[in-house]
């Protein structure tokens, strides 16, 4: 293949999907189809708006929205999933990947009614949520990622599936307390430990309730290094979209930054006196930039 075709496949499998779904991501029995769904917490389906879809973050739940959801006044349905891996209704898939993951998460969603959809996103739920973006660009009609990333160069992605690889054997061995204490103590979350220890109490109880081997699925399949680079493709994305980060999280703020000169109608705000977890250090500000958008989106429609 010669490197201009090399481009064009890569391209391909970054950008709208085909219309026939692969066999993986989308099983054709009823059984299979029960292993294919993905868990939805779902809240004010009577109302008329357009539906608010919340993607939390590897470790994560769908709880980890409650503090921004406290915070809105969405008029629409609002709708938490608990991402592959991270509840028992919600698994990996065998085979699965992030792009196959991403186009099984527009199917649940076409399929609940949930589409087109405002979409936030953190952490690997803004990765994933990015990946909506470029292959199904009419389904997130405005889209919100925090602290997420457009993609690795090849020699990064490399090295951080070796790492990830390192990192899904120790969780899978358990205990799952001995993983938590690690992910906890990385630099990236430093800033938390400024929070109120009940909202750490939190976090750290649905944290411990993960399944070892689920996780370490899910880390394998969606981590950094197994997402294509979504560059080109969220050139071409026609929605509303905000990339947020903490001012304490530097990298974050930066790749923020250029995710939303990637985007047509993209615009960035980095939340001063935060790090990483936006929806623990800062949901007010989350909450404020999500209706933000929904107010721009009702006016220009």
């Amino acid at each position: 293949m010669r490197p201009d075709e090399k481009t064009r496949a890569a391209e391909t499998r970054v950008g709208p999907p085909p219309s026939v779904p692969t066999p993986r991501a989308f099983p054709s029995g009823a059984a299979e189809r029960r292993r294919a769904a993905l868990h939805l917490r779902v809240r004010g389906r009577s109302g008329r708006g357009v539906p608010l879809v919340l993607l939390h973050g590897f470790t994560g739940a769908a709880e980890a929205w409650g503090a921004v959801v406290a915070h809105l006044r969405w008029p629409g349905p609002v709708a938490a999933v608990d991402l592959p891996g991270h509840h028992p209704a919600s698994l990996v898939l065998p085979g699965e990947d992030f792009v196959a993951a991403v186009d099984r998460l527009a199917a649940a969603l076409r399929r609940e009614g949930l589409a087109p959809a405002a979409v936030a996103g953190y952490s690997m739920g803004g990765r994933l949520a990015l990946g909506l973006a470029a292959r199904h660009p009419h389904l997130p009609r405005l889209l919100v990622a925090i602290g997420a990333h457009p993609g690795l160069s090849r020699a990064e992605a490399r090295e951080r599936r070796r790492r990830d690889a390192a990192m899904a054997k120790r969780i899978a061995a358990g205990p799952i307390e001995r993983f938590v204490e690690e992910w906890e103590a990385l630099p990236l979350f430093a800033s938390q430990r400024r929070r109120p220890p009940e909202a750490l109490a939190r976090q750290r109880a649905w944290r411990l309730r993960h399944r070892p081997r689920a996780l370490a699925r899910a880390l394998a399949a969606l981590g950094p290094g197994r997402q294509p680079d979504l560059r080109r493709a969220l050139a071409r994305f026609p929605g509303r979209l905000v990339a947020l980060a903490g001012s304490e999280d530097r990298r974050y703020a930066e790749l923020a930054r250029e995710i939303a000169g990637l985007a047509p109608r993209g615009r960035f705000v980095v939340v001063p006196g935060s790090g990483h977890n936006l929806l623990l250090e800062a949901p007010a500000a989350v909450a404020r930039e999500i209706e933000r958008e929904r107010r721009a989106e009702e006016t220009n429609r």
